[in-house]
């Protein structure tokens, strides 16, 4: 991997977390309504208003999950990356 593939992808985990972990609290805080952009977008989900939120909220454990990966796959790939820079 070349230095700068592992900073784009550390920077592309870094987003990813942090859509993940927005969108768990906007869950959680029930701010998170149907919207064309932000969210888990199936047929489900857009059915109602209250679908999209029993959805998001039984999502609410895999986003945690997920954005937690992905703030410590950032970390791995950002040292590797660096450490690569360091012997070029």
């Amino acid at each position: 991997m070349e230095p700068m593939e592992g900073i784009v992808l550390g920077v592309t985990l870094l987003v990813l977390a942090v859509v993940f972990q927005v969108m768990n609290r906007q869950v959680q805080a029930g701010d998170l309504h149907n919207n064309g952009a932000f969210g888990i977008r199936t047929k489900a989900t857009r059915s109602s208003e209250a679908a999209w939120f029993a959805g998001h909220l039984a999502a609410v454990p895999v986003m945690r999950i997920a954005y937690r990966l992905a703030y410590a796959w950032f970390a791995v790939v950002l040292v590797v990356a660096i450490g690569l820079q360091a012997t070029v």
